[in-house]
């Protein structure tokens, strides 16, 4: 989905009506009709009630809205920070990849440091889904990736770093029939019997991430014979799902939100998603960009023990 969709779904969320919706967006009544019903049909659930004073969100189109005007706003917020305004940037800017939401967090805070030290460093960062960000590594339209990836890649015209090695754990509410397997303690989370689990919904991110294939690996291998409900991108919608249903998902233990009093738990084996970052090895970053880079892999360090201890408290 591009975010043109995205805004599609939040108009007509607002107007409550689908020709209004289509007037306001410039597209034809048919063109909206059609890709939301093609939505509702991929999600298997509706995101609208229809009435006949229009159009009412359901819960699944709460979230599912909600999600859509973060995702926005993020958009909006990255590219005024970083002044997007050429097309064509000059040959010196140092062009950046990023597939993680938590990613893009941290970068924003380590570039709030280093911006005001290195003034005229010139920096594009684009979001993307890891296997597009790597094609765009391969062809050079970026300088350099960071990705969340299920193995570590082996490429030996890479230069290929580990930021953080993160585990999957299981998520759950402290409402949920098994809350007693989990607890709030994320940097060792207790052992549990995933068997247990068996015939669970599930939340999950996107099937096209590695977190979704090493979620399926985690079934598979516990036999869950889980119910995906449900594919959100977004990991604090994801997460609020987790609060306000019978749902569990599957995440990496790093990307839990520490303010939300989820509850975690992890299997006897040990899956890993890797946050990596690579670029060519015969184009290095220049020194400016690579003082960004260390700082982002401070960040990564300190991110639960500094950054995001003070604003929680």
């Amino acid at each position: 989905m591009d975010l043109k969709h995205l805004k599609y779904i939040v108009t007509i969320a607002e107007e409550k009506n689908i020709t209004r919706a289509a007037k306001s967006l410039y597209v034809s009544q048919s063109t909206l009709s059609l890709y939301l019903n093609k939505l509702e049909k991929e999600l298997g659930m509706p995101l609208f009630y229809r009435v006949n004073t229009g159009l009412v969100l359901t819960p699944a189109g709460e979230l599912y809205v909600s999600t859509c005007r973060k995702i926005l706003a993020l958009r909006d917020d990255l590219y005024k920070s970083l002044k997007f305004v050429s097309p064509t940037p000059p040959k010196n800017t140092f062009k950046l990849g990023i597939s993680s939401q938590l990613g893009l967090k941290i970068f924003g805070e380590a570039f709030s440091i280093f911006k005001p030290q290195h003034p005229n460093i010139n920096l594009t960062v684009t979001e993307g889904r890891a296997k597009t960000l790597l094609s765009k590594l391969e062809k050079k339209e970026v300088n350099c990736i960071i990705i969340g990836y299920d193995s570590i890649i082996q490429n030996p015209s890479y230069h290929v770093e580990i930021l953080k090695k993160e585990t999957m754990s299981l998520v759950l509410s402290s409402n949920h029939p098994q809350s007693y397997l989990a607890s709030e303690n994320y940097d060792h989370p207790p052992i549990a019997d995933l068997h247990l689990f068996h015939g669970s919904n599930l939340v999950l991110s996107p099937r096209d991430t590695s977190d979704y294939r090493l979620a399926l690996r985690v079934i598979k291998d516990y036999e869950m014979d889980a119910n995906i409900i449900c594919e959100l991108n977004d990991t604090q919608a994801l997460c609020q799902m987790v609060l306000q249903t019978p749902c569990i998902s599957i995440i990496p233990e790093f990307c839990v939100p520490r303010n939300m009093n989820l509850l975690v738990c992890q299997p006897d084996r040990t899956y890993y998603r890797y946050m990596l970052l690579l670029y060519h090895k015969d184009s290095p970053p220049s020194p400016e960009a690579a003082s960004l880079l260390e700082l982002i892999h401070n960040f990564y360090d300190t991110w639960y023990t500094s950054v995001q201890s003070s604003q929680f408290a």
